[in-house]
């Protein structure tokens, strides 16, 4: 399965995301969950 993990720069920390928000990178990785 694959899903998008964003990194969210103001807290430092990854998420789950299914549309892109201006203060996250994202990319999508194959789910290993």
């Amino acid at each position: 399965m694959w899903i998008v993990y964003c990194y969210n720069k103001i807290t430092k920390d990854y998420e789950i995301l299914t549309k892109k928000i201006k203060n996250y990178v994202c990319n999508t990785r194959e789910s290993f969950l």
